[in-house]
């Protein structure tokens, strides 16, 4: 019985160890309105997929950055959330509403890709001609694609409204990712 549960943690440590994700990194940002002073302030969190984290805040006409590491637990948890949202699976244009941002707040985040937005595989016919083509095809894709910038979903500052609450509900997540330390380090308090 012993044996069989050591089985079990070893997988499932393993698991999480090597846990795959649909995007490389992700960056959400958040610029609140003029205070007394007409200042601004804003952060910026951005995280690759690896937990490798920076927190940039501006307050006061000052830029201050923390840099920190989020834990396999923690990624692994934003990685579902991001999937729950549905916005690997959402055209990037659907989200973006017509009516202008009304509030002082504004709230965006960018998401880049592993892989090509919705790409899709096609299955090969068998024919010669075809296949020779095809051929000639991927090898122009082949030299297209290294020139090619990574693929990204833009989430906008003016979203529809059905999918307000599932952003704002993400966007808790991602902030909930930065360690207490590090918003301390960049001088939120």
């Amino acid at each position: 019985m012993k044996k069989y549960l050591l089985f079990i943690f070893i997988v499932i440590s393993l698991n999480s160890v090597n846990a795959q994700y649909d995007w490389e990194r992700l960056s959400y940002s958040h610029f609140t309105g003029s205070g007394e002073d007409n200042s601004k302030t804003y952060y910026l969190i951005n995280i690759d997929k690896s937990g490798k984290g920076r927190l940039e805040y501006f307050k006061s006409g000052k830029v201050h950055v923390a840099e920190y590491t989020v834990s396999r637990k923690k990624l692994n948890h934003l990685n579902e959330k991001i999937e729950k949202s549905g916005m690997l699976k959402l055209n990037p244009a659907d989200l973006k509403s017509d009516n202008p941002v009304s509030s002082s707040n504004l709230y965006t985040m960018t998401l880049v890709l592993e892989k090509d937005f919705g790409e899709e595989h096609e299955k090969q016919t068998g024919s010669k001609e075809l296949h020779e083509k095809e051929n000639e095809n991927e090898k122009e894709n082949e030299k297209e694609e290294e020139s090619e910038k990574p693929q990204i979903i833009p989430v906008p500052d003016n979203l529809k409204s059905e999918y307000r609450k599932i952003f704002f509900d993400l966007y808790y997540e991602i902030e909930r990712v930065v360690p207490e330390k590090a918003w301390k380090d960049a001088g939120s308090e």
